[in-house]
């Protein structure tokens, strides 16, 4: 958790981030279970399975497009990343109306210019790939024989 981004890593020991940063702006919700709650999320029991030994808790951080899960050990560690989380994402959103009063150390808002760079080079990857899915789509009916094949006339 750094800046305006919350950093996803392999393990203790990576020195490089796992994939495109969560933006701490577009968190919808974040939600913590254990294993022993009743009222939860539907399916996210099944994850329990995959859970390294000693890990009991799992918090669920929802965007508008995905729901990623973290495995923690303790319900102590569960409330501090929660609260950090909420904490987290409410001075990012005052930082970027321009209402922070907490300074910020030039070292964040270069990590954070290189985490916008990142994910915007996904975002156009990914749209990239959209297009020529749908081109790809498009050209495939003409190939298939399809009704506009066949011409006013059929």
């Amino acid at each position: 958790l750094l800046g305006k981004y919350l950093y996803k890593f392999q393990d203790i020991t990576s020195s490089k981030p796992k994939g495109c940063p969560i933006s701490l702006e577009s968190m919808i919700s974040i939600v913590s279970v254990d294993e022993y709650d009743e009222d939860t999320v539907d399916g996210i029991h099944i994850l329990f399975n995959y859970l390294p030994p000693g890990f009991k808790f799992i918090i669920a951080v929802s965007t508008l497009y995905k729901t990623q899960y973290f495995a923690l050990s303790s319900s102590e560690e569960s409330v501090t990343w929660i609260n950090s989380l909420r904490e987290a994402k409410q001075e990012s959103i005052t930082r970027a109306m321009g209402h922070s009063r907490v300074p910020i150390p030039s070292s964040w808002e270069f990590i954070d210019n290189m985490a916008d760079d990142l994910c915007k080079r996904k975002e156009s990857i990914k749209a990239r790939l959209n297009s020529t899915e749908n081109r790809n789509m498009d050209m495939s009916i003409f190939e298939a024989g399809g009704p506009a094949s066949r011409g006013i006339m059929g």
